[in-house]
């Protein structure tokens, strides 16, 4: 089970301390790819990956910039979600126990998580290809299996 982290991040004294500390908890899991994605004015062209922060074109704010960064980093990332098994979308303030979540995704495999996300973590979303496809606006070849009830 493999699992695309995609954390929204900004620099600052509080969130900087954050991601370090974060960083550090997250690599812990090697089948968990975590990247910090945040905004910088200085960078050249509309995204540079530095490490495990995805930087997009633009300055830091609340609306539109936040979603403005979390399309442009999906849309980073689409050729490379459809093999992971789940998209995360977290806050660096929001530290998620990936112990205890592959455990619930195990013990319930055909639960709807992306519906229901809410009751096991706040401030995150779990994301299926489905949501990400309407977000940047570009299809996904779905493969799944159903389930007898």
């Amino acid at each position: 089970m493999k699992f695309l982290h995609l954390v929204l991040f900004s620099h600052d004294a509080y969130y900087d301390e954050m991601y370090n500390i974060t960083r550090e908890y997250y690599r812990r899991f090697p089948n968990v790819k975590t990247v910090y994605y945040a905004m910088s004015s200085v960078i050249e062209g509309d995204t540079v990956l530095k490490g495990d922060i995805l930087y997009c074109k633009g300055i830091e704010g609340y609306v539109p910039n936040i979603l403005d960064k979390t399309i442009t980093t999906f849309r980073y990332f689409e050729n490379d979600i459809p093999n992971y098994d789940y998209v995360i979308r977290s806050n660096v303030s929001t530290i998620i126990n990936f112990s205890m979540l592959i455990f619930e995704v195990v013990k319930k495999p055909s639960y709807d998580w992306s519906r229901n996300w809410t009751s096991v973590i706040t401030s995150s979303c779990l994301c299926g290809l489905v949501t990400i496809s309407m977000i940047i606006g570009k299809p996904f070849t779905l493969q799944f299996a159903m389930e007898a009830v």
